[in-house]
């Protein structure tokens, strides 16, 4: 019984907020026409702020994954982070073009990258730091 409860701690801890966070972008993407409200221009920031969050927090869960759980070195986690993310980004830009109002469009997989890159960056960081304590 104690295996079942470390599994379910390690993918509670581990794997179930990317997966969320996952959920959590795929239902935005399905949202026909989503929008704010505000005017053309700062609608545009926004929405580029917002991708680039989004797939920021996911690469960080990603990397916790790759590095801290499965222990694989700084360059393999971040890499393996990296084309987690940019892979994820490119489906949902993909199950875009399916939505009604909505287009999938390879800029946005760009400023995705933006927001994976900065996790990357940001994790390997964080993992020197820790290390040098």
């Amino acid at each position: 019984m104690i295996k079942k409860e470390k599994y379910f701690a390690v993918f509670t801890y581990y794997y179930l907020p990317a997966l969320l966070w996952m959920g959590l972008i795929f239902y935005l993407s399905s949202i026909p026409g989503l929008k704010s409200g505000a005017s053309l221009s700062t609608e545009i920031v926004l929405r580029k702020i917002a991708h680039i969050f989004e797939y920021f927090i996911l690469t960080l869960f990603f990397w916790r994954i790759f590095y801290y759980h499965l222990r694989f070195s700084l360059l393999r986690a971040s890499l393996l982070a990296f084309l987690s993310c940019i892979a994820y980004a490119v489906s949902d830009e993909m199950h875009q073009f399916f939505i009604e109002e909505r287009t999938g469009r390879f800029v946005d997989v760009l400023v995705d990258g933006i927001g994976v890159l900065t996790g990357v960056l940001i994790g390997s960081f964080f993992s020197k730091i820790k290390k040098d304590e």
